[in-house]
């Protein structure tokens, strides 16, 4: 499918173009609404608000009209000397952020920093991605710090404008007027039309972007005195730690040059919107893999929405919304359904692979979320971890290839951060320690004997290989059947519980491991007492029993896992399995060493385990 088919050079709709493109003057006649700092004149600014009131009557367009003679003030600090940068940047402190946001500013004044023969064109809404992700976060903190913590910081910007601890602090009139330039979808809404990707390189005039660095600095000149800056609390940044993407760093250099290949080649990217794709490539090469990020993510977000778009036969949702309707977002556009009920053709385009790919980089709770963190200025995007950009640019290429002239062929893909994922992860490490310790297979014959359901169950997943170990083909043949995207909300809820059952498991064998091979190295030395041998010969004849139990906990839940059905006996079952699995964490503490006790438990766990796999087996 061509995707190019209903594709503009110009995504903003009438409106907003309106608002955003008609060219701003330089603001000579308001020259007196900046202080010597380069900051707003609050006071000079209420005047000319409450002139602008007398003359309109609509409170929106009012201050539509303030944003935009606000935006024509700035022009002067585009061309600040040196001087008055130091001291405009030192007002940057209150954010904690100083450092992105004199990169921004950087960016506004000649875009030099991306470096030499880079054109200039999409600097500005780079900058104005900066600056509205770590402007948010800044009064997130401010907000958090004069609640001291007792509520939770709202996730929506313009929720957060509207917290009367923001108004107390900075002034009715600041806020307004934050509302108006990044906030309203009624007013100029720079926030989301640029972080949404409907912006082309050059689509706005680089005194907006100013204009928000100005009010970055003037909420700076504002909080002084009213609040300490320096012991101003913030919140520490998201930091990925994804040992699930461990080699993909090798893969980085590979897939920069076909990334360049897909964006030069591919109808994936939308017409208009070259420079914004070679801008992010530049940034790559250049090892800024935050800010590639930063840029690439609204950008793929649009090319979704135009394929979208194209898929469901909808063309007037490449565009801006008004502000009576919302944007295509992410959200529908990975959506299954269409807001009327109907499938979302985008699925049958793009096929399950390449969706699970993107739930797992945008929608997964437990996934990346990186347009969610980096949009919010969760992240710090100096230290970006060169998986992370390996494996998002590997999305990015499977998706130009499919919207491309060959065949659109793309490798296998199967989710790495689905609640399910973590669950099948898991449970392999608990059969590898097993497996580890019990190289005879004693206890797992033992336990086949005695549970024939579970014997049958391993041997249909064997499918005559015998080369297979039992416990290593149940697993994958389990997990073939397991569709993330179409789990339901049981699922989900039976998932977490399986994968607190598996991370226990994998506690008490780690916790049983180290107290044994400690035993036994003391043992080996003859430094064992009467009673620490007495004990350590209960711990050995403990073992097996434990490695037996632990063994049909994974059969129970590669059974569980595998079954469409929902089966509530087993979620009670279940339940009581974890209520065990706790008691005996407890009681195989170092402190503790309660082999008998752990034993017993093991012994009515076993009967709640084969009474779920029974039902399993049925299923």
């Amino acid at each position: 499918m061509a995707a190019s088919t209903h594709r503009r050079g110009e995504y903003l709709s009438d409106g907003v173009r309106n608002l955003l493109i008609d060219p701003v003057p330089d603001g000579a006649v308001h020259r007196d609404l900046l202080t010597p700092s380069l900051t707003f004149d609050w006071r000079m600014m209420e005047l000319l608000h409450r002139h602008h009131e007398e003359d309109q009557a609509d409170a929106t367009v009012d201050f539509v009209r303030l944003a935009k003679e606000l935006t024509s003030a700035v022009a002067p600090c585009l061309r600040m000397d040196e001087k008055e940068r130091r001291t405009f940047c030192g007002l940057f402190e209150w954010t904690g952020h100083s450092r992105e946001f004199e990169y921004s500013l950087k960016l506004v004044q000649d875009g030099s920093v991306l470096g030499p023969r880079v054109p200039v064109r999409g600097a500005s809404e780079l900058s104005v991605l900066i600056t509205t992700a770590y402007f948010e976060r800044s009064l997130g903190d401010v907000f958090l710090h004069k609640c001291n913590g007792a509520v939770q910081c709202p996730s929506m910007l313009k929720d957060l404008i509207a917290k009367p601890e923001l108004i107390k602090v900075f002034g009715h009139l600041p806020m307004d007027v934050v509302n108006a330039v990044m906030g309203s979808p009624r007013a100029l809404n720079l926030r989301n039309i640029a972080w949404h990707g409907f912006l082309c390189a050059g689509d706005i005039d680089q005194k907006y972007a100013m204009l928000l660095l100005v009010l970055v600095a003037s909420f700076g000149a504002l909080i002084e005195g009213k609040m300490d800056v320096e012991g101003l609390p913030h919140r520490p940044p998201v930091k990925y730690h994804c040992p699930e993407l461990k080699g993909w760093q090798s893969t980085l250099d590979d897939n920069v040059s076909l990334f360049q290949t897909a964006i030069e080649t591919s109808n994936f990217v939308p017409r208009g919107k070259q420079s914004n794709w070679l801008l992010s490539l530049h940034l790559l090469r250049n090892k800024k893999n935050g800010l590639f990020l930063l840029q690439v993510l609204p950008e793929m977000e649009h090319a979704l929405r135009v394929l979208f778009a194209e898929c469901n036969h909808s063309p007037q949702r490449v565009q801006t919304a008004e502000s009576c309707t919302h944007f295509t977002t992410f959200t529908e556009i990975l959506s299954s359904t269409l807001s009327t009920g109907e499938g979302n053709s985008l699925w049958s385009c793009l096929g399950e692979d390449i969706m699970e790919y993107l739930y797992d980089v945008l929608i997964f709770p437990s996934g990346l979320r990186l347009r969610d963190r980096l949009g919010h200025g969760e992240v710090d995007i100096e230290n970006f971890d060169v998986a992370i950009v390996s494996y998002m640019l590997s999305l990015i290429i499977a998706l130009c290839r499919k919207c491309g002239d060959t065949s659109g062929a793309t490798s296998p893909y199967t989710s790495l951060f689905h609640i399910s994922a973590y669950l099948h992860r898991e449970v392999k490490s608990v059969d590898s320690k097993i497996a580890e310790f019990d190289k005879t297979g004693c206890c797992f014959s033992k336990l086949l004997e005695e549970v024939p359901t579970a014997a049958i169950m391993l041997k249909n997943a064997r499918k005559g290989d015998e080369n297979v170990r039992w416990m290593t083909g149940l697993v994958d043949s389990s997990w073939k059947r397991v569709k993330p995207l179409q789990c339901t909300g049981f699922q989900m809820e039976l998932f977490r519980l399986l994968l607190q059952q598996a991370q226990i498991c994998n506690q008490i064998l780690n916790q049983v491991f180290k107290t044994h091979s400690k035993r036994m190295d003391l043992l080996e030395k003859k430094l064992l007492h009467s009673r620490q041998r007495g004990n350590f010969e209960t711990l050995c004849k403990f073992i097996p029993v434990l490695l037996k139990v632990l063994s049909l906990v994974l059969i129970a839940a590669c059974g569980q896992a595998s079954c469409s059905r929902e089966m509530q006996e087993c979620v009670k079952g279940g339940r009581r399995v974890l209520t065990c699995l706790e008691n005996i964490r407890t009681e195989t503490l170092p402190v503790k060493n309660r082999w008998s006790e752990s034993e017993v438990i093991c012994t009515k766990m076993q009967q709640i385990l084969i009474d779920i796999v029974q039902i399993v087996f049925e299923c």
